[in-house]
C-alpha cells in the first residue's frame, strides 16, 4: 500500500441547544488534512520560466486574455484552489468555464494550495473572503519563489492592496494592462482587456475616433480614397471583414489591375471597428502597409478560437447522445458551426496559403505587393445601420 504523509488539522467547538427543559451539548470537530505530495505543475511537463498567479477578479473578467496569452508568451498560469472557490461562490457558470479552460489548456495548472502542507493557512476570525484570497495568493507566490528561485513569479491583479502587500513580500505584482503590455506583439490582446469600475486602468481605456461627415465620405469614395462595403464581425466582436463594393482603393494602393474585384479587407480591434456592428454598411480607410496583419498571425489566432469552439460543441453533443442512449462510450461526430464562427472560417479560406485556383483574388496578387500581408483598414464612417433588436438588464448601483 502506498504510504501517504497526511497532516491532520482540526477545529473543535461546543454547540449548545435547548429542547424544552433539556439542554443538549454537542462537541463538533472539523478535520482538515494536508499533504506534501501534491504536484506543483502539470504532470510530464517542464515548469515554465514565468509563472503567473491571477486573482479571482482577473480570472472572471479577463477570461479571453488567459485563453490567448500563450499566443504571445510561453508563460504558465497557476490557478489556486482558493481563487477557484471564490469564483464558485460568485458565479457557478464562470467557475465551470475556468475549470474547462484549465482542462483543455496545457499552460494552465490548478494548484491545491488549501491541501498542501506548506501553503495551507486556516481562516482567520473576522477576515473577509477577499482578504483571505489575497493572503493565500501571497503565501503561494512566496512559496513558489523560494522553491524555484530561478523562475519568475508574477501576481496579476488590479487590487492596489494586493500590489502593496506583494511589495512587502518582495514579490512582483502587475495590473492586467501592465502584464499584457510587457509582451511583444500584444496589440491584439490589448483590445480584449475588460475594463471594470474598480480597475486602476479605467482612465487608460481607449476612446473611439470620431466618424467623418457622410457627405465628405461619399466624395472620398468617388475619388477612390476610401472603400465601402458590408462588414461581417466575428463572434468575439474584436475583428471583422468587409468585401469592398469598389476595390479601386486597394488596387490603386498596390498598383493592381483594375479588373481585380471583390477584395476582402481585414479589420482588427475595437478601435478600428469604431462602433460598427454586424451587417452595417461602412466606409473604410486603408492603414499604412506596415500596420497590415500577416496571414500567419491571423490563421494562428483564428484557429485557436475555432478549435476551442469545436471542442465545446463536440463535448456538448457527446453528452446529449450519452444521455439519450445511456452509453458510456464517446462517439465522434461532426460539430455544428454557428453563423458567427463561419465568418472566422471565411477569413482562413480567403487568405490561407493553399487557396483554390477559383478564388476571386489570389494571394499572389496581394502578397507579392504587401509581403504576405492582408489589406487592413479602419472604419471611418457608418453609412447605413443594420436594424438590431437588443434585450438587456440594468444593475442598480446601491451606493448612489
Amino acid at each position: 500500500m502506498m504510504n501517504i504523509d497526511l497532516n491532520r488539522k482540526e477545529k473543535v467547538w461546543i454547540q449548545k441547544s435547548v429542547r424544552g427543559t433539556t439542554t443538549v451539548v454537542r462537541k463538533r470537530i472539523r478535520e482538515h488534512y494536508t499533504r506534501k505530495d501534491i504536484s506543483l505543475w502539470v504532470e510530464n511537463q517542464q515548469i515554465p520560466q514565468e509563472i503567473v498567479i491571477p486573482c479571482s477578479e482577473t480570472c472572471v473578467y479577463q477570461y479571453d486574455i488567459l485563453n490567448r496569452i500563450n499566443t504571445v508568451s510561453n508563460c504558465g498560469i497557476l490557478l489556486l484552489r482558493t481563487v477557484l472557490s471564490k469564483i464558485k461562490e460568485s458565479s457557478l457558470r464562470a467557475y465551470r468555464q475556468i475549470c474547462q479552460l484549465a482542462i483543455d489548456s496545457s499552460h494552465i495548472h490548478i494548484f491545491e494550495n488549501e491541501f498542501f502542507e506548506d501553503t495551507y493557512t486556516p481562516h482567520q476570525k473576522g477576515e473577509t473572503s477577499r482578504n483571505e484570497e489575497e493572503r493565500n495568493i501571497l503565501i503561494s507566490a512566496n512559496y513558489y519563489s523560494q522553491k524555484f528561485p530561478k523562475k519568475i513569479i508574477k501576481i496579476i491583479s488590479n487590487s492596489q492592496t494586493l500590489q502593496k502587500s506583494a511589495k512587502e513580500y518582495q514579490l512582483k505584482s502587475f495590473s492586467i494592462l501592465q502584464w499584457v503590455s510587457s509582451y511583444k506583439n500584444s496589440e491584439s490582446l490589448l483590445d480584449l482587456i475588460a475594463y471594470i469600475d474598480n480597475s486602476e486602468d479605467i482612465s487608460k481605456k481607449k476612446l473611439f475616433s470620431a466618424h467623418l461627415e457622410k457627405k465628405r465620405v461619399l466624395e472620398l469614395i468617388k475619388e477612390g480614397k476610401l472603400g465601402k462595403g458590408l462588414i461581417q464581425i466575428s463572434n468575439n466582436r474584436k475583428r471583422g471583414t468587409v468585401t469592398l463594393l469598389d476595390s479601386s482603393v486597394v488596387t490603386q494602393f498596390l498598383n493592381l489591375p483594375k479588373s481585380v474585384s471583390q477584395i476582402k479587407v481585414f479589420i482588427e480591434g475595437e478601435e478600428n471597428l469604431n462602433r460598427s456592428i454586424h451587417n452595417d454598411t461602412v466606409a473604410l480607410e486603408l492603414l499604412d502597409i506596415n500596420e497590415w496583419k500577416k496571414i500567419d498571425e491571423i490563421n494562428t489566432e483564428v484557429n485557436i478560437e475555432i478549435n476551442t469552439k469545436k471542442k465545446q460543441n463536440k463535448k456538448e453533443k457527446i453528452k446529449e447522445e450519452m444521455e439519450k442512449l445511456g452509453e458510456n462510450e464517446e462517439e465522434e461526430g461532426e460539430t455544428e458551426i454557428d453563423e458567427n464562427e463561419r465568418v472566422e472560417i471565411e477569413i482562413l479560406d480567403e487568405y490561407s496559403s493553399d487557396n483554390t485556383e477559383n478564388a476571386i483574388i489570389t494571394n499572389e496578387k496581394i502578397s507579392t505587393k504587401s509581403g504576405n500581408k492582408i489589406p487592413t483598414a479602419r472604419v471611418v464612417c457608418i453609412l447605413e445601420r443594420q436594424e438590431t433588436h437588443i434585450c438587456g438588464t440594468f444593475q442598480i448601483d446601491q451606493s448612489l
